[in-house]
């Protein structure tokens, strides 16, 4: 006699299928998102690496791109000193041996601030001093979805469109190495640009604890899908990973003396806290989700992609340290 499943006998095989799957789904998706995690923190080792060779390479002055020109000493310098430029070579009588190229870093517009958004755009800018490929694949975490969007988003629209675009990195890297240490004063706050506060070199020796002033930082703690929402009335996109310094997440980070990390934002927020700690940032602001790419302005001046959604505003840890270069984030 021939046996077949009865109706009831499906059903339940489909329904057991389906809570399979709706337990094991999300068990992958977690599984996949730590393995770019890794990935992304071993880039981030490659980038530390590589700015330790810089400021070897340069006299122990960490990447600045703009302090050469507010001396009056280049081609491309502007009185407001908020473009970073390629430096061209200078002949016998001082005249430029090519084009200067800029970048306007008022992106998004605000005159005080302005220079800091150099953060997202570090290391295209410093493939551009070595005539390299402003992408590579190095600057970006895999689980960056947005980043990676963009990139796609400028094949698509902008190739042949002049000189390459800075493009952001998932690693930002902290604006307390080219801003003056004044700036970063606890008893004053973080206070506005200046020409005597920004466009400072910065040196190795100015780094008072290298085991605890972070260097580069991830944008995102990328390996999540869920944040705190410290404002109700943002429009914020469910499942989009915390900032760097949201409540909930855990951050890579790297340190001047060259290690990598994780750090858990919660248990830093409570360092803070402790008056024998002085590991509170000076500064709050909000940080984009979704940083655009910067195109050149001697070629196509604007932006590509990105905008001005955020997740709220938060203490700027890593990013507005007190005394700047010569404070600690870390608290030990």
């Amino acid at each position: 006699m021939r046996r077949a499943f009865t109706l009831i006998e499906l059903l339940m095989v489909i329904a057991i299928i389906s809570l399979l799957m709706g337990i094991l789904l999300p068990a992958i998706g977690m599984a996949r998102r730590h393995a770019q995690s890794v990935v992304g923190n071993a880039n981030l080792r490659s980038l530390t690496q590589m700015m330790t060779m810089y400021t070897g390479d340069n006299h122990d002055a960490f990447l600045n791109p703009f302090h050469t020109g507010c001396t009056g000493e280049s081609p491309c310098c502007r009185p407001d000193c908020t473009d970073a430029y390629i430096p061209v070579p200078l002949d016998d009588d001082g005249n430029a041996q090519g084009v200067c190229r800029t970048w306007d870093f008022g992106v998004p517009s605000d005159d005080d601030y302005a220079t800091e958004y150099f953060s997202y755009y570090w290391y295209s800018y410093l493939k551009a001093l070595e005539d390299a490929p402003p992408f590579a694949e190095e600057q970006v975490s895999p689980a960056d979805a947005h980043i990676r969007a963009l990139s796609q988003n400028y094949r698509d629209s902008a190739a042949g469109a002049g000189e390459p675009s800075l493009w952001p990195s998932s690693f930002l890297y902290s604006p307390t190495f080219w801003i003056s240490p004044e700036r970063y004063d606890p008893g004053c706050g973080r206070q506005p640009n200046d020409l005597n506060r920004y466009g400072k070199t910065q040196l190795q020796a100015s780094v008072a604890f290298p085991s605890s002033k972070v260097l580069l930082f991830e944008r995102m703690d990328l390996e999540q899908r869920e944040r705190v929402r410290i404002e109700p009335s943002d429009a914020i996109r469910e499942g989009s990973p915390p900032a760097w310094n949201n409540l909930r997440a855990t951050t890579a980070v790297s340190v001047v003396d060259g290690s990598v990390e994780e750090v858990s934002m919660l248990e830093l927020y409570s360092k803070t806290e402790d008056p024998n700690w002085d590991t509170a940032p000076v500064g709050v602001g909000r940080t984009l989700d979704e940083p655009p790419i910067v195109l050149n302005k001697s070629a196509s001046p604007g932006v590509l992609g990105g905008g001005n959604r955020t997740d709220g505003e938060y203490p700027l840890f890593f990013w507005a340290t007190q005394w700047g270069v010569q404070g600690r984030d870390l608290p030990r």
